[in-house]
């Protein structure tokens, strides 16, 4: 897919974003008006402190892993930082995770080919929902409460492993028959569609060889710090921060955020946001020394 058209989705995405950002400022505006004072409250000030600076520990863990990722495709950091931030707040703002797709489009953008995106935003995924999956069926045991983010994430995990493992077998299975029995144009798609299926497999082979375990202690230790924010976040407006509703917080939260568990949502979303414009700013602001201190040296030449 050329960068002209990821382009173009982009923006689209952006746009989108826009809108029910705006819709869901004006459906929860009592509620945005009752977390901005409490987050710029001075008389909890150190318990709001701790809140953000879990916060922003939790997305440095969710940027570290995504790099972890990257980390051979040498992507400048700062491009890294600024795609991660604007992507976790559109995925905040669209609903039933469609900001995964946002994402997908933005690091293929970043990395020359969208099925690079497609395929790093897909283990992320992975690493996510199977932690999030080991918890919740620990929990469901516990409690014997099934819902429905534990279906999808078992279909999702399990579909993951069942291809990642099947993968070569099946194409050389297919491979050899497509070979063997067809050599019309339909014959020639089929390989080129299979073609690009084990192009993706290798490069989620590379993406994980050697760093699975850090993966799966990272994505561990985000969980963690996710709940202990919602906890610190649920007590400062008085609400109940049980592991239960938690899980309802992440059901909710795949579905929309225009729900009764939005209030860490609504707090997640404008700190992003804060932190968005500050990142944005000060990427701008040091490309603009960059570029008089290189037009100065120019000039001096």
């Amino acid at each position: 897919m050329k960068n002209k058209l990821m382009n173009y989705v982009t923006f689209l995405f952006e746009i989108v974003s826009v809108i029910i950002l705006t819709f869901i400022i004006y459906t929860n505006f009592d509620k945005i008006l009752e977390v901005i004072p409490k987050v710029f409250n001075f008389e909890n000030i150190l318990f709001i402190i701790l809140a953000i600076i879990l916060f922003i520990s939790l997305h440095i863990l969710r940027m570290f892993r995504t790099y972890l990722l990257l980390i051979e495709k040498r992507i400048e950091f700062s491009k890294f930082v600024k795609i991660y931030v604007k992507t976790a707040l559109i995925n905040i703002i669209l609903p039933f995770k469609s900001g995964e797709i946002y994402k997908m489009f933005e690091y293929g953008k970043a990395m020359g080919k969208f099925s690079r995106g497609f395929i790093l935003v897909w283990i992320d995924r992975f690493f996510d929902s199977l932690i999030l999956l080991t918890i919740s069926l620990v929990y469901f045991f516990i409690s014997k409460n099934i819902n429905l983010l534990i279906i999808i994430l078992s279909a999702f995990v399990l579909i993951s492993v069942i291809v990642y493992l099947s993968f070569e077998s099946s194409y050389n299975y297919f491979n050899e028959i497509i070979l063997t029995t067809s050599k019309s144009k339909r014959g020639k798609i089929y390989l080129k569609i299979l073609d690009e299926s084990k192009e993706l497999y290798k490069k989620s082979k590379e993406m994980i060889r050697g760093r699975g375990m850090s993966l799966i202690v990272i994505s561990l230790a985000i969980w963690f710090v996710e709940y202990i924010v919602f906890k610190l976040v649920s007590d400062l407006y008085n609400l109940s921060s049980s592991f239960n509703l938690f899980l309802e917080y992440v059901d909710s939260a795949f579905f929309g955020i225009t729900s009764k568990f939005s209030y860490y949502g609504i707090f997640s979303l404008v700190i992003i946001f804060v932190l968005f414009l500050i990142i944005y700013n000060i990427i701008m602001f040091v490309k603009k020394g960059l570029k008089k201190n290189e037009k100065e040296s120019n000039f001096n030449i």
